[in-house]
């Protein structure tokens, strides 16, 4: 049976699950015969003992299991097996560990403490909310009082607000037109259990395709508990975050947004906040901008200061956001001491980094589009010409320009000039050619400025380029002598007098006026939404750089645990208990528990956030039965670093000196350049750059050579490795031979680093540092036997994966003496 289950229980429902699964977790005793279960052939709700396919699994459990299960029914059964069903359809091949364990020993069987799972895999402490989904579909609620509401927006009336659902656009984009709004109360998924959802459906019809931003509002019912907010992606049947303002006075979510959809406010109390608020990032923190404000202009000082790169400020910022947004997960850790390989910690901080960065960047435009002009923010960066431009630092630029002109041109008006007799039809004439032939609309003048914004490199040059459009435009009358002989006599025609005495002042007078007009009734605006433009892209850079953040933190660990043996030994450990440790008084143990099988093996899976809420145990405890666990007297303790997403520990590795010439392969299986995506900011930084260092033809060449030559091709490789005396370090060489797989016509030369390495536990890991840039390449390999090794490799940088791939070597000849 392929077809897909789904269960319910006590209100709460689960799934889908596949017919094995079904039938696994029915004779496990994780089914309940007055459950609730629906298929996708029936399309309805059937108790459980009146489904023939399913009240014979209850015949196979015997009373006393029937019992244990009836104890320990609990949603939370259910929900583990969601996750495992989340994370196979992710292809990370895990089969869930569902315990039903006791406390005591009394009558029960080690077993039941860590029950062998069929293929030595278990599911570790990942927290089963986030991977919820809710079986209702997305539909007009026709219940609601509310139902469809509709309105015709235009410039005279840009908005709209019933019953405190709202939405707003500039009226820049309704200069020539209307259009048709119609708000529709929706019923909506829960984005997580119990989460209660106020939703609506908002559509434009007879807008230009271009109409800038909405800003829409939407109640939220009061609660103690967390508000969040997101749109429905009916792509993904699911909710995705966005970033609002929360306004308590009035009980309702601000969103600015770009496009329409279906959007929801969402409040949730109790239990169900501990995971849900990082794991879809739909109930992160709404102040973070009221309460780290007074933190960015430290950041923005810093920027500037560091040659417009990040530095500890931005890094003290983004773990502030990090502290305050992991605390309602129970997960509190310091950096310092934390028990994950140099690769993920380094990672994890730049990410931070860059989240301080970007809320302190965000932070600015806020400012500025609220007309708090932060002094400090607006002169220094009035000085930062000529400096090195970072991705931040451009980003904080583009922002102090608006900040800076909106007050030149939009509030610091020129006078207006008063036209009379004689020069009054050269006034008529220039109003004439304007309005008849190169009338620039309010959209216009957006697109025109927002172009010069995107382009300019500094707040002056922003200013001068605008500046010199400005007069261009209103000079291009005096430029043209045939226009103005055509539309003076025009002038004359309307009852206009006069026409001689035409000089250079008056053209000055009449184009200065025209000019304040401008700013007085067209510009202003241009500049608001320019400045609002600029402040939705920041705070949706701060979204991305979260979401980043959090998808660390989301990361699946694959734990691989192996006694190890010397040749013609048995092993000690088979069908030991093992559980990690320490953890946390509020970390279940349960969780943490599993059994090594009859080859000393366990896998075993778990989040980097469940990891980290349980206290980041950084011990395997070996216990040889329940009895031991209880009393706390393992065998064994062995202490490991987790590495992301794969984490290797060997129980009493055999000493192995690794000492000696090895040869082998590497292979490029990814390069961020062979999926080049324009519109991907980070991506696009690296493109840039390269262009910069290289030149453009060369950077192509380049370009194609590792798409066509690199890329999944053997690259040969010689390593050294020399033992520093009886530690777990060796002195080391790498030689990476491309020339061998390059074309002869093609001038390359093999590439030698030194470095140490260390081995530890049967892992390998080096670091390859590039001495030009700092970039840093990880290096990580197991010991396959006495005389193969073989691993990965990845190069992040600038918060991304740029490059990765794996490597494979042989022991040719041990070290000379």
């Amino acid at each position: 049976m392929s077809e897909k289950w789904y269960l319910s229980r006590e209100g709460e429902r689960y799934g889908p699950f596949s017919w094995e699964e079904i039938t696994h977790y029915g004779q496990t005793g994780n089914i309940e015969p007055e459950d609730l279960a629906w298929r996708e052939s029936t399309g309805k709700w059937v108790v459980v003992n009146q489904t023939p396919e399913l009240t014979g699994l209850f015949s196979s459990r015997n009373k006393d299991t029937q019992d244990m299960a009836k104890k320990k029914k609990s949603p939370l059964t259910f929900a583990l097996a969601v996750v495992a069903v989340i994370i196979i359809a992710a292809a990370v091949l895990i089969i869930p560990r569902i315990a039903n364990l006791t406390s005591s020993t009394g009558g029960s069987s080690p077993g039941d403490y860590a029950p062998v799972s069929e293929d030595g895999t278990y599911l570790f402490g990942i927290d089963p909310d986030f991977y919820f989904r809710s079986a209702k579909q997305l539909e007009a609620d026709e219940q609601s009082d509310f139902g469809s509401q509709t309105n015709i927006i235009n410039a005279d009336n840009p908005g709209f607000e019933y019953n405190g659902v709202g939405l707003e656009m500039s009226p820049l984009y309704l200069a020539e037109s209307e259009a048709n709004l119609k708000v529709t109360k929706m019923s909506a998924p829960e984005p997580v259990p119990d989460a209660k959802v106020n939703a609506y459906s908002f559509s434009l019809e007879g807008a230009p395709q271009d109409s800038g931003l909405y800003t829409l509002s939407i109640p939220y019912e009061p609660t103690d508990g967390t508000v969040g907010a997101g749109y429905f992606n009916e792509n993904t049947n699911s909710w995705e975050p966005v970033v609002f303002e929360l306004d308590e006075a009035n009980n309702r979510i601000i969103i600015t947004t770009n496009h329409l959809s279906t959007y929801g406010s969402f409040t949730i109390s109790g239990e169900g906040t501990r995971y849900t608020r990082i794991a879809p990032g739909l109930f992160e923190a709404h102040d973070q901008f009221i309460k780290y404000g007074d933190m960015h202009a430290e950041v923005i000082e810093e920027l500037i200061n560091n040659q417009l790169t990040t530095g500890g400020k931005a890094w003290n910022l983004g773990k502030s956001v990090t502290d305050d947004w992991l605390k309602a997960s129970g997960a509190i850790f310091e950096m310092e001491g934390l028990a994950y390989s140099s690769e993920f910690i380094s990672g994890l901080s730049d990410a931070m980094t860059n989240v301080g960065t970007a809320l302190a960047v965000a932070q600015l435009a806020v400012d500025y589009s609220r007309g708090d002009q932060r002094a400090m923010a607006v002169n220094t960066f009035n000085t930062a010409q000529g400096l090195a431009i970072s991705k931040w630092g451009t980003k904080a630029l583009k922002v102090s320009m608006i900040g800076v002109t909106a007050i030149d041109y939009s509030l610091t008006k020129l006078r207006e000039q008063l036209i009379k007799g004689r020069q009054e039809v050269w006034s008529k004439a220039y109003e004439l050619y304007y309005r008849e032939n190169h009338a620039r609309s309010g959209a216009d003048w957006y697109r025109r400025i927002k172009d010069i914004h995107d382009y300019a490199d500094s707040p002056e040059q922003f200013r001068r380029m605008l500046e010199n459009d400005l007069n261009r435009y209103t000079y291009l009358f005096w430029q043209d002598e045939t226009s103005q002989a055509i539309y003076q006599l025009e002038a004359q025609g309307h009852g206009f007098a006069g026409g001689g005495g035409l000089n250079e002042k008056l053209k000055d007078d009449i184009a200065n006026a025209y000019k304040s007009q401008l700013l007085n009734e067209t510009l202003e605006p241009v500049f608001r939404q320019l400045e609002k433009k600029v402040r939705y892209e920041q705070e949706e850079e701060y979204k991305r750089e979260l979401n980043r953040l959090r998808a660390k933190f989301n990361q699946v660990v694959n734990l691989n645990l192996q006694e190890a043996t010397a040749e013609g030994e048995d092993l000690i450990y088979p069908g030991y208990i093992v559980q990690f440790g320490p953890l946390t008084e509020d970390a279940d143990p349960r969780m943490w528990t599993g059994r090594l099988d009859e080859n000393g093996h366990v896998r075993a899976s778990f989040t980097v956030l469940g990891h980290l809420s349980a206290g980041a145990p950084n011990e395997i405890r070996l216990y040889k039965n329940a009895a031991d666990m209880r009393d706390d007297k393992p065998a064994e303790i062995v202490e490991f670093t987790v590495s992301v997403p794969d984490t290797v520990i060997t129980i009493g590795a055999v000493e192995e000196d690794l000492s000696g010439s090895w040869k082998g392969f590497m292979v490029i299986e990814y390069w961020a350049l062979q999926d080049y995506d324009p519109s991907d900011p980070e991506v696009s930084d690296q493109v840039e750059g390269c262009e910069n260092e290289f030149g453009e033809t060369m950077w192509e060449v380049i370009k194609q050579t590792v798409e066509e030559h690199l890329i999944d091709v053997d690259i040969p490789i010689t390593m050294g490795l020399d033992r520093i005396g009886e530690s777990n370090l060796y002195n080391s060489t790498l030689d990476i031979h491309v020339d061998q797989v390059l074309p002869e016509d093609m001038s390359a030369s093999s590439d030698r680093r030194e470095f140490t390495a260390t081995f530890e536990n049967n892992v390998l890991e080096f670091i390859l540092v590039d001495e030009d840039d700092g970039s840093k390449t990880f290096f990580k390999g197991r010991l396959e036997g006495g005389n193969n090794m073989s691993g990965s490799f990845a190069l992040p940088t600038n918060n991304i994966d740029f490059m990765s791939g794996n490597w494979r070597i042989e022991r040719v000849e041990p070290l000379s003496e």
